[in-house]
């Protein structure tokens, strides 16, 4: 058996050097000497598990490979798809009425409704929209201005009642996702484009 005899120091910050309580010789507090355990001379597989150790002590950096989890890929690649993601949405120039509505990106469904989809996108039945397959007019029913989303949900006096009955006292003071996110508003709002679609339907059947 082989014993290897070291020697090192112990300082204590809270005060004087103190005896420890193993090891130490009386009169030499800080200093330890005549530490001894037992190398690994003669034990299979000890000697090679040294030698590498001892070579692995001397490199500046860890060169061991290490595998990467598949949660931590996952979560690179999404983080990733993302950012790409909300940079288009971004400066994209489609999508700008929607856009001003969730200028963020989201991986949630907002809406699945086929009504407020129609505000939200301003598509469907508003008259803007339409006029730019039918040439029809951009002119609300009620002749007071263009109809576009905002004008439908908040000025036109055709569907004052229904406002009045669904809408917060408020509403105008509300954006429009607020609205929609309102459960008594969005009912109304649901409304008012049901109805506006029925006369749609009717002036084309007529």
């Amino acid at each position: 058996m082989r014993l290897v005899g070291i020697s090192f120091s112990i300082h204590d910050d809270r005060g004087p050097p103190r005896e420890q309580e193993r090891g130490c010789h009386s009169g030499h507090a800080d200093v330890c000497k005549g530490v001894r355990f037992q190398a690994h001379i003669g034990t299979v597989g000890n000697e090679l598990a040294d030698f590498y150790a001892k070579q692995a002590s001397t490199k500046n950096e860890i060169d061991l490979p290490i595998s990467l989890s598949l949660n931590y890929v996952k979560s690179v690649v999404f983080k990733a798809i993302t950012s790409d993601w909300q940079q288009q949405w971004s400066i994209s120039e489609k999508g700008r009425p929607v856009h001003e509505l969730c200028p963020n990106i989201s991986i949630h469904r907002l809406h699945g409704n086929y009504f407020l989809n129609q505000v939200i996108t301003g598509h469907g039945a508003i008259a803007n929209y339409q006029h730019k397959f039918f040439s029809s007019s951009t002119v609300c029913s009620c002749g007071t201005e263009i109809e576009d989303r905002e004008h439908l949900i908040y000025r036109c006096e055709n569907w004052t009642a229904t406002r009045g009955k669904y809408f917060p006292k408020n509403f105008l003071n509300r954006t429009l996702i607020q609205l929609l996110s309102h459960k008594q508003a969005s009912i109304g709002i649901e409304l008012i484009l049901k109805r506006k679609l029925e006369l749609i339907l009717e002036t084309l059947n007529s």
